[in-house]
């Protein structure tokens, strides 16, 4: 399997709070709904009515978009997340907040946006700084009114953080522009454990990772060997430890190609990391 990477530099981290209104949840900015950190519901003064059983709500963390959830993440890693629910009233439209937090509600990872459209992360807030991922704007349901879908990614944080819970609230819209008559309830908490050595999955001496032609010149090709199915990160840092480039890299097959374009990289050595499911991959890469 061959694949071409357009690889950039940095993670985008944007920032919102949940709201029926019409230009988004920006009404209320740093309003923790959920449980992590705050109170789990949307109600209180100014703002929407308590939780109802008329939404439903759920939360997968998985390592491919679709797959299996996980019950052990591997820290630094990226996983999809995953937030569906289902209204009886079919409200037209969707907001929504996930936090990622450890004991005592402190901020635990990061996470990356799917929808520049739709959804940001906040600053972080409260006492443990916990930052959110959420809704920009009424989303419009999906496959039928009152049916919302949301996907994401999220970053493990780094080793000897423990238990990870994922909280996350749904709120399904009227879109009048006002709170009366919207329609809130917050998904089961998800707890995930972090991965001791016997946990992780390993890949075995069999993984490899190549590149050709070294030194390059324009375009590097990157060949891995033995990979595990699941979320890597790709980075490129010069000899000054600056990350030029970052991707990240669904793997659904143990050999893979790809097409790395170092065209615009300044002559020099160069630092090739890969990292996930708890290995760490470095080779230098000459740029001619």
């Amino acid at each position: 399997m061959k694949k071409r990477i357009l690889f950039f530099g940095g993670v985008a981290i944007l920032a919102l709070s949940l709201s029926s209104y019409s230009d988004g949840p920006g009404n209320h900015a740093s309003l923790n709904c959920t449980a992590g950190g705050g109170p789990g519901n949307c109600a209180g003064s100014g703002c929407h009515s308590p939780n109802t059983t008329n939404t439903t709500t759920q939360l997968v963390v998985s390592n491919t978009m679709g797959g299996p959830e996980i019950t052990k993440y591997t820290p630094g890693a990226t996983y999809y997340v995953a937030l569906t629910g289902t209204n009886s009233a079919s409200l037209p439209g969707y907001g929504f907040q996930v936090a990622a937090v450890t004991a005592g509600n402190i901020q635990a990872g990061s996470f990356i946006i799917g929808s520049i459209t739709d959804q940001h992360t906040t600053s972080f807030i409260g006492a443990g700084s916990v930052q959110l991922i959420e809704n920009k704007r009424i989303i419009p349901y999906t496959s039928g009114p009152g049916v919302y879908e949301t996907d994401f990614q999220w970053t493990a944080p780094v080793a000897g953080k423990g238990t990870v819970t994922l909280y996350s609230i749904l709120l399904a819209a009227d879109g009048d522009g006002t709170e009366a008559g919207d329609q809130a309830n917050a998904a089961t908490p998800v707890a995930i454990d972090e991965a001791g050595a016997s946990d992780v999955n390993e890949v075995g001496n069999d993984f490899a990772i190549t590149a050709y032609p070294n030194p390059v010149r324009d375009k590097l090709q990157l060949k891995m060997t033995g990979a595990s199915n699941g979320i890597y990160t790709l980075s490129v840092y010069d000899m000054t430890g600056k990350q030029i480039a970052r991707n990240i890299l669904p793997v659904s097959s143990r050999d893979i190609k790809i097409d790395i374009n170092a065209n615009d990289w300044a002559a020099g050595i160069y630092q090739l990391q890969i990292i996930g499911h708890g290995l760490q991959r470095s080779m230098p890469i000459l740029k001619k």
